[in-house]
Order: C-alpha cells, then sequence, then structure tokens
C-alpha cells in the first residue's frame, strides 16, 4: 500500500514553497527512518514519528476501517505511515462512510499535536472505510477550505454499505482534490453493486 502526500509547509499557508523538513524518501515499501509510538484520544488511535527535526510540521493522514473491522486490524499500516513521518490517525467505529469520523480524527490530532501538524491532510480507508476516505475529503473541503491540502484514497470503497448510502456518491463531483479509488477485488461482504 503506498500513500503519499507532499510533507511539511508552514499552517495553514497551502501556496507556501517552503523545502520538506523530512528526508526524502523514493521507496515507501520498507519501513522509515523514524521510531513510532502510538497513544489514544478517546476514539481516536494516533501513530506519531518520533525525533522528528526540531519545528518540523509533518501531515496527518487518517484511514477509515472497514464495516466490523477495528483500527487494530490496521495497526501495522498506519504505524509504516508514521514511520515516514506522517502522523497517522484511525476514528474506532464500525460505520465510518460518511467521513465524519475522519473530520474528527484529524481535528483530534490538531488538538493534541498542534505544534506538528501542517495544513496537508491525507484520507484513505478500505471497503466503507473507502468510501469514507473519500467522503472525508469531501467534507474536510467543506469544513477547512483552501487552508489546507487534501488527498483521498480509496481502497475497494464501499460507497453505499452500513451508514454510507448510494446518495453519498452525488457529493464525490463537488470534491476539487485530488482522489483515487483502487478495486483489484470483492470481499466476502461487500456485494459488486456496493464496488462499482
Amino acid at each position: 500500500l503506498t500513500f503519499v502526500i507532499p510533507a511539511c509547509e508552514p499552517y495553514p499557508d497551502p501556496d507556501s514553497t517552503q523545502e520538506s523538513c523530512l528526508p526524502e524518501i523514493m521507496d515507501f515499501r520498507n519501513e522509515g527512518p523514524f521510531d513510532v509510538s502510538s497513544k489514544k484520544h478517546g476514539r481516536v488511535n494516533v501513530y506519531i514519528p518520533q525525533s522528528l527535526p526540531t519545528g518540523c510540521r509533518v501531515p496527518i493522514i487518517h484511514l477509515a476501517n472497514g464495516t466490523f473491522a477495528s483500527c487494530s486490524v490496521y495497526a501495522s499500516t498506519l504505524r509504516h505511515f508514521a514511520s515516514h513521518g506522517f502522523i497517522a490517525a484511525c476514528y474506532e467505529n464500525i460505520n465510518t462512510g460518511q467521513g465524519t469520523q475522519a473530520i474528527e480524527g484529524i481535528n483530534t490530532v490538531i488538538d493534541e499535536y498542534p505544534d506538528m501538524v501542517d495544513n496537508k491532510f491525507g484520507f484513505t480507508g478500505h471497503s466503507q472505510g473507502g468510501g469514507g476516505a473519500i467522503m472525508g475529503v469531501y467534507r474536510a473541503e467543506q469544513e477547512w477550505g483552501d487552508t489546507a491540502i487534501y488527498a483521498g484514497f480509496g481502497i475497494e470503497p464501499a460507497h453505499g454499505f452500513g451508514n454510507s448510502p448510494f446518495n453519498l456518491r452525488k457529493y464525490y463531483a463537488h470534491i476539487y482534490s485530488p482522489i483515487s479509488m483502487f478495486n483489484g477485488s470483492r470481499d466476502l461482504l461487500v456485494a459488486k453493486s456496493y464496488v462499482s
């Protein structure tokens, strides 16, 4: 799994061209150079890179879990993101398709680590959480406008599963940030109509 967004502009200027404070990495398949600690803030699991350069601000990636899964299922992925210098978060909830938990998760990270985060927010997720990742981008644009930069990546997004009704698709046309979806196969829970 690869999910990359640019790193480290001062908050909240999305037009800044400041160089990244993180080391350049061309291959994200291996663990990154940072040790990782984890904490839970309410329902939000957060993975934090350790020993960042002084004053370094880093992007947040929120991962939305699939239906009936928990954040712990994705712990190795979240830890991997953080090892490359991202703050990775996952809001613990079985219904993630609306994208609202992603916004709450990012707000929690901003509140808890205000001196570490910059203005780049990535959204990813699997199954229902894949749809929730895309809706997270939509909701972020509505909430924060152009004070931040967003990107979304839905893995086998189940657009109409759980509490994510099909009519959420109508919002996709109103997303201005880059998003992508990957559908490689159907799992045993999600019907073809949900991912097509």
